[in-house]
């Protein structure tokens, strides 16, 4: 036994019909020959066979020249008339957020001539190219001419014709949604509790003989990702050939590259020196002192405050607060500010806790401050 399938494309100008056979393929032997013509009001594909008992199944498009649109499935289309001339003119777009690709059964029909050909169009979000398939037309010669572009997230299919002006174009649409996945490659991560921050030193290598090295500066605060980008390549001093991108994911920071060329392919090798994150508090915002509300209603606090990296003798500051609380609140004063800095080195505030009232202060700069204290109570 043997099987055979094929594409054929058929297409009428009212007194003969015309036939293109493409894409025929069988596993030992041809089993069938296709022909067109016209029948009184009838076109008729006749199928020829060149095996006994051969039996023969098809699938259909029948398209018109005055088609209108339709979308009969979520991937298919089909598409109204358009009349084009011997400029370019858009038949139809997509959006390359959701597709990455199209097939085309077009007609075109005018005075001279009809026809009937196939198309493919991709593009990879940047560029879109399109492929002309087989086509057959009564003029004997090509009666549309295609061309495809992309601006933003829109692919642009557009045909001109050699028929000149009033050439009616009618097309049936197969569309091909993107491929699901993501376009960059996670090239490492790391847990921001432990570290806050990495150097990589990376290689990269395309298919095309094109090559980088970069190095890579990444630091986080545990809610954002940072990273600084040094390096240089063998195809542009002004563009890169390699993206990188840092995010936080939950409880880890992700590392990664995408080819600025989304058509080529490559190797990237990285070396990594992961910095631990230094001991103490991480934040700029710290408790000073607490006392429990169902004892004290109030406290006096006399503070001293020094910040010795700042200035060439430091800076240095001294101030009186007062706390008191309502049991769900906590309210502070500040006065008598006295200090060597233009402005104030910790911005005091106060919360209730649970029991506990806290005094608690924030500082504008990474500098270590050191506070010091002595407090008075008042009970309730």
């Amino acid at each position: 036994s043997s099987t055979m399938n094929a594409e054929a494309l058929v297409v009428h100008d009212g007194t003969n019909a015309f036939i293109t056979v493409s894409n025929d393929h069988f596993t030992k032997t041809k089993l069938f020959t296709l022909t067109a013509d016209i029948s009184g009001d009838d076109v008729v594909v006749t199928a020829s066979p060149l095996v006994a008992d051969t039996n023969i199944r098809f699938y259909r498009v029948r398209l018109a020249d005055d088609q209108s649109a339709a979308t009969p499935r979520a991937d298919v289309k089909v598409i109204s008339a358009v009349t084009v001339s011997s400029s370019a003119t858009t038949i139809d777009t997509f959006s390359t957020n959701t597709h990455s690709g199209a097939h085309y059964i077009i007609i075109g029909s005018a005075s001279d001539g009809k026809s009937i050909m196939e198309a493919t169009v991709i593009s990879d979000g940047t560029e879109a190219s399109v492929s002309e398939g087989p086509q057959v037309s009564s003029k004997g010669t090509a009666q549309l001419e295609l061309s495809a572009s992309h601006s933003s997230t829109t692919t642009t299919l557009q045909a001109s014709s050699t028929s000149g002006g009033s050439t009616t174009v009618n097309a049936y649409r197969i569309i091909l949604a993107k491929p699901a996945g993501t376009v960059y490659t996670e090239i490492d991560s790391f847990a921001h509790a432990n570290t806050q921050g990495a150097l990589y030193v990376a290689v990269t290598h395309q298919t095309d003989n094109k090559s980088a090295i970069d190095e890579v500066l990444v630091v986080t605060d545990g809610t954002d990702a940072y990273n600084n980008r040094h390096g240089i390549n063998t195809d542009s001093a002004t563009t890169n050939l390699v993206n990188w991108d840092t995010v936080v994911d939950g409880s880890k920071v992700d590392v990664r590259a995408t080819l600025t060329d989304s058509r080529a392919s490559g190797t990237i090798t990285a070396w990594q020196v992961h910095l631990d994150r230094a001991a103490g508090n991480p934040s700029n915002l710290a408790t000073i002192d607490t006392f429990n509300k169902t004892t004290h209603r109030s406290a006096v606090y006399n503070i001293s405050v020094s910040d010795p990296n700042s200035g060439t003798l430091g800076n240095f500051e001294t101030l009186e607060a007062r706390v008191t609380h309502d049991g769900t609140d906590a309210y502070v004063s500040t006065f008598g500010r006295t200090n060597s800095a233009d402005a104030d080195l910790v911005t005091f505030s106060a919360d209730v806790n649970g029991n506990d009232v806290r005094l608690r202060g924030q500082i504008s700069t990474s500098n270590t401050h050191e506070v010091t204290v002595v407090r008075r109570l008042i009970n309730v």
